[in-house]
């Protein structure tokens, strides 16, 4: 089985491994933007979202109203800093990147949520991610009732009729179906999610290097998963790394379908052809 790798220098991202919840996802974030930009610095972004919050915690002075304090949150961020989402968000790994998303003012909904949560938390207002079909949103659940907000749609908030409606046009999904996505997701399944964006980002592109890195993390994650697990495979095949390929394919058969095994012994032999070349 191919060695776990290392995640020493990402604090937040170890907690997952460690299968902690008091997880900074807006750092998480960061460390995976790291791995794409070695060079950045974290201090800007922070610094961004730290301002954000000294803004609203003027504001919320006055504002007593849960709905009207949501608001104001979208307001500072959509409106009067143009934080929302965009279609280009969902054709350029960029959007997932949260450094990126702030510089360039759109990206993809689970990032621009995050965000938003990591503001609100700031000013004593907690928001927690809701991992539903198609489109990440946001839960405000210390109310009366809870409200959902869209930071993708410029912070758009809804209860939860609005929310379910919505989200049953995008998806053709029931009522029934939608209702058990509307509770708050975990970070680690957060983060398996934009791990999964980029996964699919860099995959279109063609980086299988870049691709594999983010692989890398979702198996360190799960590693007994056999998805996890085939896909690290088939991807290390298609960024040259043949022996990681070879090794991680060969433990994945036994787990296999029969009609996996027959495609998994075609990568085996494209494979075993690499390394054959290379001896």
């Amino acid at each position: 089985m191919h060695r776990l790798a290392s995640y020493d220098n990402d604090r937040e991202f170890s907690k997952l491994l460690q299968r902690r919840a008091d997880v900074d996802l807006a750092v998480v974030a960061l460390e995976l933007s790291r791995d794409a930009y070695p060079d950045l610095d974290f201090k800007e972004s922070l610094v961004w979202i730290d301002q954000r919050a000294r803004e609203l915690a003027l504001e919320l002075k006055s504002s007593d109203h849960d709905y009207e304090r949501l608001r104001k949150i979208s307001r500072c961020l959509a409106e009067r800093h143009d934080l929302q989402g965009s279609v280009k968000s969902f054709q350029s790994v960029d959007g997932s990147y949260l450094h990126r998303v702030i510089e360039q003012r759109h990206g993809l909904p689970i990032i621009l949520s995050i965000i938003y949560q990591a503001v609100a938390e700031q000013v004593g207002i907690v928001l927690e991610g809701v991992a539903a079909p198609m489109h990440f949103l946001l839960c405000y659940q210390e109310g009366d009732e809870p409200l959902y907000l869209d930071p993708f749609a410029a912070g758009q908030i809804m209860n939860r009729e609005d929310c379910l409606v919505f989200l049953s046009r995008r998806t053709s999904f029931s009522f029934e179906e939608l209702d058990p996505y509307l509770k708050p997701a975990r970070p680690r399944d957060i983060v398996i999610r934009m791990l999964n964006n980029l996964k699919a980002l860099y995959a279109q592109e063609k980086n299988w290097e870049a691709s594999l890195k983010v692989q890398q993390r979702l198996y360190s994650l799960e590693p007994g998963d056999y998805t996890a697990r085939r896909d690290f495979g088939v991807i290390a095949l298609h960024a040259g790394e043949s022996g990681k390929a070879w090794q991680m394919l060969k433990a994945c058969l036994p787990d296999a379908s029969d009609e996996e095994k027959i495609v998994l012994a075609g990568y085996l032999n494209q494979a075993e052809r690499q390394l054959s070349q290379w001896n």
